[in-house]
């Protein structure tokens, strides 16, 4: 039983616990509390400040939410075998008040379990972040000369296993902000090409990429590489003259190069991708009966 002047050891000892500094070989003298209470608003206002919001970056905890789902669906499955019950008779019919607790009881339970299963279903479409964009968090945000030697609690990106000295990033993170395009030329650029397209708020320490400026740069990419596709065919099969077999040989290819550049390097789908490569082959064809 709790008396008051167990609870007032207790809130003693809690402010005790709060009032120890921890021993920080980096020299941050706050307190266990003090990180608790602080070092969040530090992490959001860090992450708060990149004006592409490709730092929204979390984790979906699959295990707790895989957890809940089959909780939900054990007690379902109860309120089931308790449906079957009144449906046999082996519960009174003439009992409202325990129809009444079973309505509210299957009205909340499928409830619960129906909007978990759709924003599950909807956080699992999320787009992993880049990379990129994990690294230079993990390491500013785990980096105390970065941040007035001060570490900052709360926000791992990564985990590092017993025995093993590389850290792993955790399998579950999403990123809230996705770019318009996240095709294979959209990473390639994005993993070897940000330098060119970094903001004005980016420093040493942590870069910020402008997400549309590089949008338009691939979109001007991929209309020069889908014009050259053009070109380069019409140049080749002129160069050809008479070579009907070298000039069968080469709409082959091209055709074959176009679909795969489609279907591989952009976001085009499957029904543009077979429209496209028809339309491509129609005309190289109609260059060549006209050569003819």
């Amino acid at each position: 039983m709790l008396t008051a002047h167990t609870v007032s050891l207790a809130v003693q000892a809690a402010q005790n616990m709060d009032a120890t500094p921890t021993s920080d070989p980096n020299g941050d003298p706050r307190s266990k509390g003090q990180h608790s209470r602080e070092d969040s608003h530090f992490i959001a206002e860090y992450l708060a400040q990149n004006s592409s919001k490709a730092a929204a970056v979390f984790r979906r905890y699959d295990k707790l939410a895989v957890y809940r789902i089959i909780r939900l669906s054990q007690e379902l499955r109860s309120l089931e075998r308790e449906h079957d019950l009144i449906v046999e008779g082996e519960i009174d019919p003439e009992d409202p008040e325990r129809y009444a607790e079973f309505d509210f009881r299957v009205g909340s339970k499928i409830q619960e379990y129906y909007d978990l299963l759709i924003s599950y279903s909807q956080v699992l479409h999320l787009e992993p972040p880049a990379e990129r964009t994990v690294e230079a968090l993990e390491r500013h945000i785990t980096s105390p000369e970065l941040h007035h030697n001060q570490e900052w609690w709360g926000h791992k990106l990564k985990y590092k296993l017993p025995q093993q000295a590389r850290a792993r990033t955790f399998p579950d993170l999403v990123s809230l902000y996705t770019p318009a395009e996240n095709d294979y030329l959209s990473k390639f650029v994005d993993k070897f090409l940000y330098p060119f397209f970094t903001t004005p708020e980016s420093t040493k320490e942590a870069k910020y990429v402008n997400e549309q400026k590089l949008q338009r740069f691939v979109t001007f990419a991929g209309t020069v590489f889908s014009i050259g596709f053009l070109i380069a065919a019409m140049w080749v099969l002129w160069r050809l003259h008479d070579h009907m077999i070298a000039k069968l040989a080469t709409v082959t290819g091209f055709v074959v190069a176009f679909a795969t550049w489609l279907g591989f390097l952009t976001t085009a789908q499957r029904k543009d991708v077979i429209a496209a490569t028809a339309a491509y082959a129609a005309v190289l064809v109609v260059f060549v009966s006209q050569q003819g």
